[in-house]
């Protein structure tokens, strides 16, 4: 019987200190969470440092074959063009790194707490989640 493919890791890549602020709301509500890493992009931060940081840490051995979601909070912006970059670079190498925009509570609540989802419906999934948890009242 083939192995299930591995569930993705869940990397916030945001504007600080929303990523952190998420993952400890994550962890608030489902305990901890060993899948689920934050980086916060600081106003004047170097965007290249943390690209090359991200890459580098991404690239080790023992997070080859790992597949990837990264979420940021805002298309455009530089944690969004941070994620894009190193996606692109990681991708290069092989990597499978998905990208979503525009991430909430619910859609890390998802991608976190999610493993019933077939991996190649996974982004998608955590995507619906999240403007499902949005109404009006």
């Amino acid at each position: 019987m083939p192995s299930q493919p591995k569930r993705p890791h869940i990397v916030l890549i945001m504007h600080a200190p929303l990523g952190a602020a998420f993952l400890r709301c994550a962890e608030h509500v489902l305990g901890a969470v060993p899948t689920l890493h934050a980086v916060d992009v600081a106003p004047a931060e170097d965007s290249t440092a943390v690209i090359q940081r991200l890459v580098s840490q991404l690239s080790r051995p023992a997070s080859l074959g790992q597949s990837y979601l990264f979420m940021t909070d805002l298309v455009g912006a530089s944690p969004y063009q941070i994620a894009r970059e190193a996606q692109q670079q990681l991708g290069s190498q092989g990597a499978n790194i998905r990208l979503l925009t525009g991430a909430n509570l619910s859609m890390v609540l998802k991608a976190v707490a999610d493993t019933y989802t077939p991996v190649e419906q996974f982004a998608e999934a955590v995507l619906k989640s999240g403007q499902t948890g949005q109404v009006i009242f």
